[in-house]
C-alpha cells in the first residue's frame, strides 16, 4: 500500500489500483426522462433528481440542457421548458446521426472506385 507522509499521520492511506475496469454507459430511458420532467416541474434540485434515478448530477444537468424547448406563454414571453418527449426525440435523432449504419455503407465510394479500377484492367 502506498502512503504519503501527511496522510500517513492522519491514518489515511492513498492507494492506487492497477486494476482497470471497462466503463459501461446506459442511455436514459423515456421513463427516466418522464421522471426528470415531473421532478423538474415540481422544483426538485438536480442532486435530488440524480439521487432518485441513481444517476450523476451532471447527467441530469446535461439532459435538462439538451431537452429544453422554447415555449411561448399567453403574454408572448418565451420560456425554456423541458419535455421528456422532445428530449427523447432529440436523443433518437442524435443516435441515428452518430455513426453510419454499417462499414459497407460508409465505404461505398471506396468499393465503387475499386470495382471501376478492376474493370479498367480487364
Amino acid at each position: 500500500m502506498l502512503a504519503t507522509k501527511p496522510y500517513k499521520k492522519a491514518g489515511i492511506f492513498m492507494t492506487h489500483s492497477q486494476v482497470t475496469t471497462a466503463r459501461t454507459y446506459q442511455q436514459l430511458t423515456l421513463d427516466e426522462r418522464g421522471e426528470i420532467e415531473l421532478m423538474h416541474k415540481q422544483g426538485s434540485s438536480l442532486r435530488t433528481i440524480a439521487e432518485t434515478l441513481h444517476r450523476s448530477p451532471s447527467t441530469i444537468s446535461r439532459e435538462l440542457n439538451r431537452g429544453v424547448v422554447d415555449q411561448m406563454d399567453t403574454t408572448r414571453q418565451i420560456h425554456p421548458v423541458y419535455f421528456a418527449d422532445s428530449a427523447q426525440r432529440i436523443h433518437e435523432t442524435a443516435r441515428l446521426n452518430s455513426r453510419p449504419d454499417s462499414l459497407l455503407d460508409s465505404c461505398d465510394y471506396f468499393f465503387k472506385g475499386l470495382i471501376s479500377g478492376c474493370l479498367k484492367i480487364l
